[in-house]
């Protein structure tokens, strides 16, 4: 079986996927791109998890989220929500 070359871009919000205007049309052809190549992007930031949700799905996005500095890991279901992990210090 030849091997799986799909990708998992994990990629910031603010000032790298995003604009100070919250606007992605910059990133979009790199967007559409790597959907385009069977590969995945996944969010991480300092942001809340609500916060991040509504920004997947203005991307149409479906795969893990990292909010919060890493203090909640966030996972599709297939129902459309998110299966949720916060991370606390006994995590660490």
């Amino acid at each position: 079986m030849p091997p799986d070359n799909r990708l998992l871009v994990i990629t910031d919000l603010d000032a790298t996927l995003l604009d100070a205007s919250y606007d992605f049309a910059a990133a979009q052809p790199a967007l559409d791109a790597l959907r385009d190549g069977g590969h995945q992007v996944a969010l991480a930031s300092s942001k809340t998890l609500a916060e991040m949700e509504m920004v997947a799905a203005r991307l149409s996005l479906s795969a893990p989220i990292v909010a919060e500095n890493g203090g909640v890991l966030a996972w599709p279901r297939d129902d459309g929500g998110w299966r949720v992990e916060k991370i606390g210090r006994a995590h660490v």
